[in-house]
């Protein structure tokens, strides 16, 4: 009938149009995966393992003891076979979690009721940056000599140069945490590495700040370990030297 003839052509145009609008999302989806695949994220995760490592409370309770602690644990990963690098943070990428501060530079301290920027902060060793695949673009990375009484240090991303220094050289000058009064406030920068995307691939870069473990104790970390072979088959042998050498049962999973 007429009718039904209408119904079906009806149909026909309704198929056609919804055919095009699946074929457009097809292409803007395939069209936004090829682009975040190209997306540089700041670091090389090729046989990286990420593991979350928490220190015994109340065993451990001060800073020293708890430097202590992660000390053994990075030197008895180290010492695995397969193992090319390894580094503690206090936050991997990807994961739960995002320290912030409002970090100011020396000498651009913002004026009444001008906004702050506010800053990612990471803790993190001195084998961070290996164990990423994270190069240092300027200067240096941290040392095991940036201790405690050590000088205070600050290593930075390429953005939050670029922010403070557009047309000058970061290295050098000195940040810190707005608000802090104390004598030892300011932070030397001492080296420059790539934006890393903490969140997703899709995020603009941060302004991000790393700053010497030994200097900031946390409590609560995640080890990253570069190795030569499949990440998961050390998971065993990180845990077995983790439990038996720290001298505590750490989290590790």
């Amino acid at each position: 009938s007429g009718r039904a003839r209408r119904m079906t052509n009806a149909f026909v145009v309704i198929q056609f149009a919804l055919s095009l609008v699946l074929l457009a999302g097809t292409g803007l989806l395939h069209k936004s995966c090829r682009r975040l695949l190209s997306v540089d994220p700041g670091f090389r995760a090729e046989n990286v393992l990420v593991a979350r490592l928490q220190t015994p409370y109340p065993r451990y309770n001060d800073p020293q003891m708890v430097r202590g602690f992660y000390d053994r644990v990075l030197e008895r990963v180290a010492a695995i076979p397969g193992v090319r690098a390894v580094g503690l943070t206090q936050s991997a990428p990807f994961t739960r979690g995002n320290p912030q501060e409002n970090v100011i530079a020396e000498g651009r301290e913002p004026k009444p009721g001008e906004p702050v920027v506010v800053s990612n902060v990471r803790i993190i060793t001195p084998g961070f940056f290996d164990a990423m695949g994270t190069p240092v673009l300027k200067g240096r990375s941290f040392r095991a000599s940036d201790g405690p009484d050590a000088p205070r240090v600050a290593i930075v991303a390429e953005r939050f140069a670029r922010h403070y220094w557009p047309n000058g050289e970061a290295l050098g000058k000195h940040i810190g945490p707005q608000g802090d009064t104390s004598a030892g406030r300011w932070r030397t920068i001492i080296g420059i590495v790539p934006n890393v995307r903490h969140a997703s691939l899709g995020e603009d870069p941060s302004l991000q700040v790393y700053e010497s473990f030994a200097q900031q104790t946390v409590w609560s970390t995640y080890v990253i370990v570069r190795s030569t072979q499949e990440p998961r088959s050390l998971v065993s042998a990180i845990r077995a030297h983790v439990s038996s050498h720290s001298g505590g049962k750490p989290h590790l999973g």
